[in-house]
């Protein structure tokens, strides 16, 4: 029987890698198996992040000029912190779940750095309505921009990785960002693969390499305009 996992990170940190990473660690699919797309397709993607039914779309996409992956793997879901804060605090689910900690303050403003690297087009001072919207994304607090809204989703993070944490304990892990992506450490990134249920190869070692070096050109890049 296929374990189901759910992915809580916030935004700009990886999330959608990680379940691209372990869909392919799983097996479930190959690593070339993502199709390269531009900008309106993830734009797309990221406001409709459920597959409609009998939809023949690839499950998995990548914007390469900003090293951007969507996934959409139905059995490695995902979710944003806030949506245990003003959503459902507690909702059901029959699985494992993967948290994202930035731990560190420069960590945390380094995803935030680079989350905004990646959306060229986008106006981090845009000032966003959030109230009003559907499939679940509804959140009950005043319009704020896009910055200020990344730094509460970090901030929920702590408060809800607490919660699971202790409430759940054998099905609930920590992935330790910094540990994971920039420093590379090799035990913190076999005991993610186990959680999962695979044995970490070569080529899922050099997945994240590779991701996080390119994160490091997009982000420099953008430090450079």
């Amino acid at each position: 029987m296929q374990t189901n996992f759910e992915v809580i990170s916030p935004q700009g940190a990886g999330g959608h890698f990680l379940r691209y990473w372990g869909s392919v660690g799983l097996e479930q699919y190959e690593k070339n198996d993502v199709q390269e797309v531009g900008y309106q397709v993830i734009k797309h993607w990221e406001n409709n992040p459920i597959i409609p039914k009998d939809s023949k779309e690839k499950e998995q996409v990548y914007r390469a000029e900003t090293n951007e992956y969507i996934s959409r793997v139905k059995n490695i879901t995902m979710k944003h912190p806030w949506q245990f804060i003003f959503n459902q605090k507690d909702p059901e689910f029959d699985g494992k779940r993967i948290f994202i900690k930035c731990s560190e303050k420069e960590t945390e403003k380094f995803c935030i750095d680079l989350y905004f690297a990646k959306k060229v087009e986008w106006d981090e001072n845009e000032v966003a309505d959030w109230t009003n919207m559907e499939d679940g994304y509804a959140i009950p607090m005043k319009p704020h921009t896009l910055t200020q809204h990344i730094k509460h989703d970090m901030a929920c993070n702590n408060a809800v990785i607490k919660r699971f944490t202790s409430r759940d304990p054998d099905n609930t892990i920590i992935l330790d960002y910094k540990k994971f992506f920039i420093d590379h450490d090799v035990n913190h990134i076999d005991e993610i693969a186990e959680y999962f249920g695979f044995s970490n190869t070569k080529q899922s070692y050099e997945l994240i390499k590779e991701y996080n070096r390119k994160n490091w050109e997009v982000y420099e890049s953008n430090r450079l305009h």
